[in-house]
């Protein structure tokens, strides 16, 4: 306690020493200014925080120190239990975060391998959020179950369609060939007869009739074709086939005047290769019809037959003689639809024969190139890759 002259009348430690003294100067100018807290050091060097307090009508004041060593030792034990009760509530929300994960890992996990195998859950959820997501799980299974069913009766129903449609095409294509073979054939005897007998003048008729009939066979053979090999699947059932009978039998399907101008070059020992025979006629002889038809009167066309062994692979080669193809009508073979039939000179339609072996070589997983075209001629290449035939 100092009085109005700053003269220390009172004092709680050491009395008997600094009553009658002078109070410090800092608590001086600090009253003097008015200020109530602050922070000083008592007349024996202490450190303290500071509080005063006038007493009315006295001029007198009272100033109360609190060692600062003092609270700040009592912050720093608020501080480390502050701290302690922080780490231990870290402690036990990463516990409880724990135990909550591992609980809901197990529930989800039981929850999946319902889902996954189709049967009953082996354990109770607990965790609503949990349940409800299994429910939602084994709804979705069952209308997959049911998606799949559905799927499953069109995907037969497709199938029985399709087989009903490729046999009542085979029908269609016997009842059709059949009268046009049996008219070739009586063509073809009757212009034996009529040259026999020296009516050359009667036989030329014959045998043009004989080609126009040809003609009329293989286009009503490569519209047939076109409508089985639409509705084919991705890839054929090959079978081990003799390569110079399918050669011969592809020639054979030509006119006689136009089959004997076919030459077969072969340059591999290779005697057979896997693939469909029926589909590979087929394509041969489209090529062989085209060659011809191209090709100037009595030029030969050469079947050249070869192997490679990167890709695994037997190559048909089908060279003509003609004038080539035309930049415009160089086929389109990344096309999956059949081309816009166009008239030639003679008003008949062209471009599906072409349309039909590259979809046969895509069913074998093979190509169609054309390898050489140009006024000297045009070179069509087949290759059959094995590996892809199955």
């Amino acid at each position: 306690m100092v009085d109005q002259n700053s003269i220390i009348i009172a004092r709680s430690r050491d009395a008997e020493r600094f009553v009658g003294q002078i109070a410090t100067q800092t608590l001086i100018d600090r009253i003097a200014s008015g200020e109530r807290q602050f922070q000083s050091v008592t007349k024996d060097g202490t450190p303290v925080y500071t509080s005063v307090a006038p007493i009315p009508g006295a001029g007198w004041h009272v100033a109360v120190g609190r060692p600062a060593a003092a609270i700040q030792a009592q912050v720093r034990d608020s501080m480390a239990r502050v701290l302690v009760a922080g780490v231990l509530c870290a402690v036990l929300a990463m516990a409880a975060a724990l135990y909550t994960a591992r609980r809901l890992a197990r529930q989800l996990r039981v929850a999946v391998e319902a889902h996954v195998s189709g049967g009953e859950r082996s354990a109770t959820l607990t965790i609503r959020e949990v349940a409800e997501l299994a429910d939602a799980l084994a709804q979705s299974r069952e209308a997959e179950a049911k998606a799949m069913q559905e799927l499953q009766r069109a995907r037969e129903q497709t199938l029985a369609q399709l087989k009903e449609r490729s046999d009542m095409l085979d029908v269609l294509a016997h009842e059709v060939r059949q009268p046009l073979n049996n008219a070739s054939a009586a063509l073809q005897a009757a212009t034996v007869e009529l040259s026999r007998d020296g009516k050359l003048t009667a036989a030329e008729p014959m045998r043009r009739a004989e080609l126009v009939l040809n003609e009329v066979q293989q286009s009503i053979g490569n519209t047939l074709a076109v409508a089985a090999l639409l509705v084919a699947g991705q890839r054929i059932e090959g079978m081990d086939t003799d390569i110079d009978a399918l050669i011969a039998v592809a020639v054979a399907d030509q006119p006689p005047s136009e089959a004997r101008r076919v030459q077969v070059d072969r340059q591999t020992p290779t005697r057979t290769a896997s693939m469909e025979p029926g589909l590979m006629r087929l394509a041969l002889r489209n090529l062989l019809s085209n060659a011809l038809r191209c090709s100037p009167p009595g030029s030969p066309v050469t079947v050249r037959v070869s192997d490679s062994d990167e890709p695994l692979a037997l190559i048909l080669d089908v060279i003509d003689h003609g004038p080539g193809i035309p930049p415009d009508r160089m086929p389109n073979f990344r096309s999956q639809l059949p081309p816009r039939l166009e008239k030639d000179a003679r008003g008949r339609r062209r471009g599906l024969g072409l349309h039909i072996v590259h979809r046969v070589m895509e069913l074998h997983g093979g190509e169609l190139q054309v390898l050489h075209t140009g006024p000297d001629g045009t070179t069509m290449r087949l290759v059959i890759t094995q590996h892809a035939v199955v």
